[in-house]
């Protein structure tokens, strides 16, 4: 970064020596019981004082905390002493909360996602009441004791189906949006229909919840239609609403886990609508806190590094190494500060060749954080100005994680239009792109109905590019044949040309059971090499790295050491246009 990292440390230092320093409260590590409970309650507490006071209240949460002092330094330019928690405490009774609401989290855990639904709207303090002796509530005023029986306005006998359709019918249009929280459903016990209620919730993202007011739930089987009411009650709340479409749904849905894998992740084969994605949010602390900042930055400039032109040559072998899991934001908070940090010292290095220390490298990074956590998205640009190497594209698919073959032609259309406003605003043209392997063909195939709309929607300009999966990865798309790297749909001279890279995964180094030494997408890194330098010559592709399966940026750097000369790393950008000069278009 040396200079322009430090000119945006300054800038954010200058800022925050003209504000108070936030306080700092900690969740404490991850917890269960009554400890998960009283997390909730102080995570609540941070959401309502964020949203009466933006940015004024920073958590460190269960996991890393380490991180979360790394992020406030480098962010937001303080470093504060410790709260006393008990003190904020008071101060969120005495100055945010209109009340508290209580519940029985040993009896009524299932209840979790509907109890921080009902508090939020209600802009109470969710308390268990098993520790309520606990709090010094002062004159607070309890909104209501939900372990009574419904009689007197509580939930006690009643399930989370219930519970969930009488929310919905009382207080859909008091919320902003969606959001799934798994309040300890077990589903890797072999038991995924019927799970057991073993686990305890994740409290780093009730701040978000309180900040938003979204409308929060889990059913273990919402999304299968095997279980028609849930699936209804799900479909209704799809259906029934005033929110953007498709509907960003945050946390997370591990829901029907098949084939390591969770069936309804993306949300948009949970309902026949097709209306939803998702915004994988699970475990992320201080949303509430960084969106605060959406207004006082105002409106972001992000540049990408240039792209210098090429030429293609038929000799040549061109590849673009795409980083993926960018729609995470936790992986952004997370995974991706430790390797970009390595990133940065091996650009650093003396006495190593410049096409082994800093060659292009493609992130994917999601558009969610221009509302979500502008910072963040500001740090990782100006640290590709560092490098002068680093990429973003957006991540599958788009602006949200989802199949968007699956949704309707008006909200398929819609959500062109809007990852074509996330292009611009991310200075970028490409994005990667999953779908379900009978997704991509047919009259309303993706192939047929999708992709074409953004020729209607994006107007003249450069090519588009899309790097494609398919679901489950391992299946190849049967409409590219076995010579085709990409396919380029142009509808006339004057619309804009779109390139659709086809699927080149890989997963990860370990190959340590024998499913994976078999499939060819979790290889070592002198493996994927040895394939890439036996492509024929002229070829065009990329290979979409994940960590799920053992990789790192280091197998990375070990993959480029082992490629050809005659193989060209390029960049996202780049690799459209020598694929567009390759077809001579």
């Amino acid at each position: 970064m040396r200079m322009l990292l430090l000119i945006f440390s300054l800038t954010v230092a200058v800022i925050a020596a003209e504000m108070d320093a936030p306080v700092l409260v900690n969740l404490g590590p991850k917890s269960n019981g009554v400890g998960t409970s009283w997390q909730i309650a102080l995570n609540a507490c941070v959401g309502l004082a964020n949203l009466n006071s933006p940015s004024s209240v920073y958590s460190l949460g269960t996991s890393d905390v380490s991180l979360d002092y790394i992020w406030l330094s480098e962010l937001d330019g303080f470093v504060p002493a410790k709260e006393d928690t008990s003190i904020f405490f008071k101060t969120c009774f005495a100055d945010y909360a209109k009340g508290y609401v209580l519940y029985d989290y040993a009896t009524q855990k299932a209840l979790i996602p509907n109890v921080l639904t009902y508090a939020a709207v209600a802009g109470a303090i969710p308390i268990n009441k098993a520790v309520v002796d606990d709090f010094e509530l002062g004159d607070m005023e309890l909104v209501q004791d939900l372990t009574h029986y419904p009689q007197r306005g509580g939930w006690r006998g009643m399930g989370a189906l219930e519970v969930t359709e009488k929310m919905w019918e009382e207080y859909k249009g008091d919320t902003t949006g969606l959001c799934m929280m798994n309040p300890g459903y077990q589903f890797n016990n072999g038991t995924v229909l019927h799970p057991p209620l073993n686990n305890d919730p994740d409290p780093n993202l009730v701040d978000f919840i309180f900040s938003r007011r979204l409308f929060t739930m889990y059913l273990p089987n919402q999304c299968n239609p095997a279980f028609p009411r849930q699936h209804a009650v799900m479909s209704t709340i799809a259906t029934e609403n005033e929110w953007p479409k498709p509907i960003p749904v945050y946390g997370y849905d591990d829901t029907d886990p098949v084939l390591g894998g969770d069936m309804f992740e993306a949300e948009t084969n949970c309902v026949e609508e097709g209306n939803m994605g998702q915004v994988a949010t699970k475990g992320v602390n201080n949303l509430a806190y960084w969106g605060g900042k959406v207004e006082e930055d105002g409106d972001l400039q992000l540049q990408q590094n240039d792209e210098k032109d090429l030429v293609y040559d038929p000799n040549k072998t061109y590849v673009a190494l795409v980083v993926g899991d960018g729609d995470n934001i936790n992986m952004l908070k997370g995974r991706n500060y430790v390797w970009w940090q390595a990133r940065r010292r091996r650009c650093a290095e003396k006495g190593v060749a410049d096409d082994l220390r800093c060659f292009p490298l493609v992130w994917t990074i999601s558009s969610q954080l221009v509302e979500l956590h502008p910072r963040l998205l500001q740090y990782y640009y100006e640290g590709a100005k560092e490098t002068g190497k680093d990429y973003f594209i957006l991540p599958p698919s788009g602006s949200l994680y989802s199949y968007p073959s699956m949704m309707s032609d008006s909200v398929q259309e819609e959500y062109a239009r809007t990852i074509v406003s996330d292009f611009a605003a991310l200075d970028t043209r490409c994005s990667v792109h999953w779908e379900w392997f009978y997704s991509w063909g047919g009259e309303k195939g993706a192939l047929a109905t999708y992709f074409p709309r953004f020729s209607a929607v994006a107007g003249p300009g450069d090519a588009l590019g899309f790097f494609l999966t398919n679901v489950p990865y391992p299946i190849p798309i049967e409409q590219f044949d076995s010579s085709e790297d990409f396919k380029i749909i142009a509808p006339s001279p004057d619309s804009r040309a779109l390139v659709l890279f086809k699927p080149h995964v890989w997963r990860g180094t370990d190959t340590s059971n024998a499913e994976r030494v078999l499939d060819p997408a979790y290889s070592s890194p002198a493996r994927m090499a040895d394939k890439i330098n036996g492509l024929p010559p002229g070829s065009v592709t990329h290979i979409y790295l994940t960590s799920d399966g053992g990789a790192t940026i280091d197998s990375v750097y070990n993959l480029v050491v082992e490629l050809g000369e005659e193989v060209m790393i390029v960049s996202a950008g780049q690799l459209v246009d020598i694929a567009l000069q390759k077809a001579g278009v």
